[in-house]
């Protein structure tokens, strides 16, 4: 038989290429061989194996994989700890922006930190899902605490400084007072 070149370059010994025909690399192997369906490479098909794709379902679509004993398994679906993470943390940075609230996310802030703490190890060890609730708590607890000390601490200051100047000691005696005496 003689040689015949492929559209792409590629010479396929002995068998003729057809247009429709698979790619060389693909199709039956030597001797016209073909493997039996499931062994090789990639995932066994059809219903009932485990781990595989089950047959078509209804309206042509694949039904719900099919458990097994290997595999990939969902992660867990968010539990309360790492829910309430997050919320105490939305709610410390909400209280942060609000200056007189700010007092109070120094008490909330810092819970939301140590539930994310908390539900983040939980759901590295596979106890508890919901891990990117857990560290979206747990950032919004560090900048929550951080900013409510800080704005907390400025508005101590601005309290207690400002008011030294505003106090009245009684009558003044400066330079520019009038003595009343000396003027009759």
């Amino acid at each position: 038989m003689a040689k015949e070149q492929a559209p792409g370059g590629s010479q396929t010994p002995g068998i003729p290429w057809a247009p429709g025909a698979p790619a060389e690399g693909y199709g039956p192997g030597p001797g016209g061989a073909v493997p039996p369906p499931g062994h090789g490479y990639g995932v066994p098909a059809g219903p009932g194996v485990p781990g595989g794709v089950p047959g078509p379902g209804p309206y042509g679509y694949g039904g719900p994989p099919v458990p097994g004993p290997y595999g990939w398994m969902p992660p867990p679906p968010p539990q309360g700890q790492s829910v309430a993470a997050l919320a105490l943390g939305i709610a410390g940075m909400f209280l942060v922006s609000t200056i007189w609230g700010s007092f109070l996310a120094v008490l909330v802030a810092p819970v939301a930190l140590g539930l994310g703490a908390s539900a983040r190890r939980k759901a590295d060890r596979g106890e508890l899902g919901g891990r990117g609730f857990a560290t979206a708590g747990f950032v919004m607890g560090i900048v929550g605490t951080v900013l409510s000390v800080l704005i907390s601490v400025v508005i101590v200051l601005a309290f207690t400084l400002g008011s030294d100047d505003s106090q009245d000691d009684g009558p003044s005696t400066g330079p520019y007072t009038v003595d009343a005496a000396a003027h009759r």
